[in-house]
């Protein structure tokens, strides 16, 4: 586990074995669904932190905080 987004209940991990050696970068519910935990959707796996990162909840607050900034 990387990050853990409250607002959103996300986490960034890193797993090798993910959805293939080709995306280990992934975002997953932080609390359990249905009483277990998940890999969660081959969408939500990425070659890289940043592009998890990117599609992230915690890239959305950045964006807001960078606009309310330059107001």
């Amino acid at each position: 586990m990387f990050d853990h987004e409250a607002q959103s209940d996300t986490l960034i991990v890193y797993c090798e074995h993910g959805f293939g050696p080709l995306s280990p970068w992934g975002l997953v519910f932080a609390t359990r669904r249905q009483g277990s935990r998940s890999m969660g959707m081959d969408s939500g796996w990425f070659r890289s932190f940043m592009e998890a990162f990117w599609d992230s909840h915690a890239a959305t607050l950045l964006a807001e905080s960078g606009q309310a900034e330059s107001r």
